[in-house]
Protein backbone atom coordinates (compact mmCIF):
# COMPACT_ATOMS: atom_id res chain seq x y z
CA UNK A 1 0.00 0.00 0.00
CA UNK A 2 3.20 2.22 0.94
CA UNK A 3 4.49 1.86 -2.13
CA UNK A 4 1.26 3.14 -4.22
CA UNK A 5 1.03 6.10 -2.22
CA UNK A 6 4.39 6.88 -2.67
CA UNK A 7 3.48 6.22 -6.79
CA UNK A 8 -0.14 8.49 -6.82
CA UNK A 9 2.17 10.89 -4.88
CA UNK A 10 4.85 11.33 -7.37
CA UNK A 11 2.48 11.72 -10.68
CA UNK A 12 0.12 13.44 -8.57
CA UNK A 13 2.45 16.55 -7.06
CA UNK A 14 1.61 20.33 -8.21
CA UNK A 15 4.19 22.08 -9.84
CA UNK A 16 5.09 24.16 -6.27
CA UNK A 17 8.23 25.58 -4.73
CA UNK A 18 7.61 22.48 -2.47
CA UNK A 19 5.03 19.87 -1.90
CA UNK A 20 5.44 17.18 0.60
CA UNK A 21 3.45 14.00 1.96
CA UNK A 22 3.85 12.19 5.51
CA UNK A 23 1.99 9.02 5.96
CA UNK A 24 0.83 7.45 9.14
CA UNK A 25 0.05 4.50 10.06
CA UNK A 26 -0.63 3.53 13.84
CA UNK A 27 -1.80 -0.18 15.10
CA UNK A 28 -2.82 -0.87 18.61
CA UNK A 29 -3.78 -3.52 20.59
CA UNK A 30 -5.17 -3.66 24.35
CA UNK A 31 -5.70 -6.66 26.70
CA UNK A 32 -7.04 -6.07 29.82
CA UNK A 33 -8.21 -8.65 33.07
CA UNK A 34 -10.22 -6.78 35.63
CA UNK A 35 -11.18 -9.07 38.65
CA UNK A 36 -10.20 -12.10 37.11
CA UNK A 37 -12.49 -11.74 34.30
CA UNK A 38 -10.74 -11.35 30.78
CA UNK A 39 -12.29 -8.25 28.64
CA UNK A 40 -12.65 -8.53 25.38
CA UNK A 41 -9.45 -7.36 23.14
CA UNK A 42 -9.69 -4.11 21.56
CA UNK A 43 -7.36 -3.56 17.92
CA UNK A 44 -7.03 -0.45 16.00
CA UNK A 45 -5.56 0.86 13.08
CA UNK A 46 -5.22 4.31 11.89
CA UNK A 47 -3.90 5.85 8.49
CA UNK A 48 -3.68 8.93 6.64
CA UNK A 49 -1.47 11.25 5.08
CA UNK A 50 -1.38 15.17 5.41
CA UNK A 51 0.38 16.84 2.55
CA UNK A 52 1.93 20.50 2.46
CA UNK A 53 2.26 22.45 -0.67
CA UNK A 54 4.60 25.95 -0.68
CA UNK A 55 3.14 28.03 -4.31
CA UNK A 56 3.37 31.57 -5.11
CA UNK A 57 4.65 32.61 -1.20
CA UNK A 58 1.57 30.82 0.51
CA UNK A 59 1.54 27.31 2.38
CA UNK A 60 -1.34 25.03 2.23
CA UNK A 61 -2.05 21.26 3.89
CA UNK A 62 -4.83 19.37 3.80
CA UNK A 63 -5.06 15.84 5.26
CA UNK A 64 -6.86 12.57 4.67
CA UNK A 65 -7.73 8.86 5.56
CA UNK A 66 -8.68 8.06 1.92
CA UNK A 67 -5.49 6.52 0.47
CA UNK A 68 -6.84 6.12 -2.95
CA UNK A 69 -5.58 7.80 -5.95
CA UNK A 70 -8.71 10.27 -5.99
CA UNK A 71 -8.38 10.65 -2.20
CA UNK A 72 -4.36 11.60 -2.58
CA UNK A 73 -5.26 14.28 -5.73
CA UNK A 74 -8.23 15.83 -3.35
CA UNK A 75 -5.99 16.45 -0.45
CA UNK A 76 -3.35 17.54 -2.62
CA UNK A 77 -5.99 20.32 -4.56
CA UNK A 78 -7.27 21.36 -1.56
CA UNK A 79 -3.62 22.23 0.28
CA UNK A 80 -2.46 24.00 -3.38
CA UNK A 81 -6.03 26.13 -3.78
CA UNK A 82 -5.05 27.37 -0.01
CA UNK A 83 -1.56 27.72 -0.44
CA UNK A 84 -2.41 30.30 -3.22
CA UNK A 85 -5.07 31.58 -1.35
CA UNK A 86 -2.49 32.19 1.85
CA UNK A 87 0.25 34.08 -0.72
CA UNK A 88 0.69 37.50 0.28
CA UNK A 89 -1.53 37.35 3.19
CA UNK A 90 0.95 35.75 5.48
CA UNK A 91 3.02 37.27 7.73
CA UNK A 92 6.25 35.01 6.07
CA UNK A 93 6.85 34.73 2.57
CA UNK A 94 6.77 30.82 2.31
CA UNK A 95 9.02 30.77 -1.11
CA UNK A 96 11.32 32.71 0.35
CA UNK A 97 12.59 29.94 2.52
CA UNK A 98 14.64 26.96 2.06
CA UNK A 99 12.88 23.81 2.80
CA UNK A 100 15.13 20.43 3.61
CA UNK A 101 15.16 17.18 1.61
CA UNK A 102 15.95 14.64 4.28
CA UNK A 103 17.31 11.19 3.06
CA UNK A 104 17.47 8.54 6.19
CA UNK A 105 15.45 5.56 8.67
CA UNK A 106 15.06 5.21 12.16
CA UNK A 107 13.75 2.23 13.96
CA UNK A 108 13.39 2.29 17.83
CA UNK A 109 15.00 0.02 19.82
CA UNK A 110 13.24 -2.83 21.48
CA UNK A 111 14.33 -4.23 24.49
CA UNK A 112 11.21 -6.80 25.05
CA UNK A 113 9.36 -6.78 22.13
CA UNK A 114 5.65 -7.79 23.21
CA UNK A 115 4.67 -8.91 19.36
CA UNK A 116 6.73 -12.26 20.36
CA UNK A 117 4.26 -13.83 22.77
CA UNK A 118 0.72 -14.94 21.46
CA UNK A 119 -2.25 -13.36 22.09
CA UNK A 120 -2.68 -16.54 24.67
CA UNK A 121 0.37 -15.91 26.74
CA UNK A 122 -0.55 -12.30 27.10
CA UNK A 123 -3.99 -12.84 28.41
CA UNK A 124 -2.46 -15.38 30.52
CA UNK A 125 0.36 -13.05 31.84
CA UNK A 126 -2.36 -10.97 32.86
CA UNK A 127 -4.58 -13.28 34.11
CA UNK A 128 -1.69 -14.34 36.72
CA UNK A 129 -1.14 -10.13 37.25
CA UNK A 130 -4.74 -10.07 38.03
CA UNK A 131 -5.00 -13.04 40.49
CA UNK A 132 -2.14 -11.00 41.94
CA UNK A 133 -3.54 -7.82 42.70
CA UNK A 134 -5.93 -8.96 45.04
CA UNK A 135 -3.91 -8.47 48.47
CA UNK A 136 -6.18 -7.02 51.03
CA UNK A 137 -9.93 -7.13 51.14
CA UNK A 138 -9.98 -3.31 51.33
CA UNK A 139 -9.17 -3.91 47.41
CA UNK A 140 -12.42 -3.13 45.73
CA UNK A 141 -11.63 -2.97 41.94
CA UNK A 142 -8.31 -4.14 40.15
CA UNK A 143 -6.83 -4.55 36.96
CA UNK A 144 -3.95 -5.44 34.52
CA UNK A 145 -3.09 -4.64 31.06
CA UNK A 146 -0.91 -4.70 28.08
CA UNK A 147 -1.32 -1.94 25.66
CA UNK A 148 1.36 -1.87 22.19
CA UNK A 149 1.65 0.50 19.95
CA UNK A 150 3.34 0.18 16.28
CA UNK A 151 3.61 3.36 14.43
CA UNK A 152 5.03 3.65 11.02
CA UNK A 153 5.74 6.77 8.96
CA UNK A 154 7.37 7.85 6.05
CA UNK A 155 7.36 11.04 4.77
CA UNK A 156 8.49 12.61 1.10
CA UNK A 157 8.84 15.51 -1.05
CA UNK A 158 8.31 15.83 -4.68
CA UNK A 159 12.07 16.33 -5.18
CA UNK A 160 12.76 12.87 -3.86
CA UNK A 161 13.25 13.11 -0.06
CA UNK A 162 11.94 10.27 1.85
CA UNK A 163 12.30 9.21 5.59
CA UNK A 164 10.91 6.08 7.10
CA UNK A 165 10.72 5.70 10.88
CA UNK A 166 9.06 3.19 13.25
CA UNK A 167 8.08 3.65 16.65
CA UNK A 168 6.96 0.73 19.43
Amino acid sequence: MLESIQKDFQSLAPKADFCSLRYVEETSEQLSVQQNVVLPPQTCIDRGVMVTVIKSGGLGYAGTSDLSHQGLKEALDRAERWAVLTGGRSVVDYSSLTMPRPQGSYRSPVADDAARLSKREKIEMLREESAHSKIDDRIVDWSASLWTTHTRQRYLTADGASVDQEFD
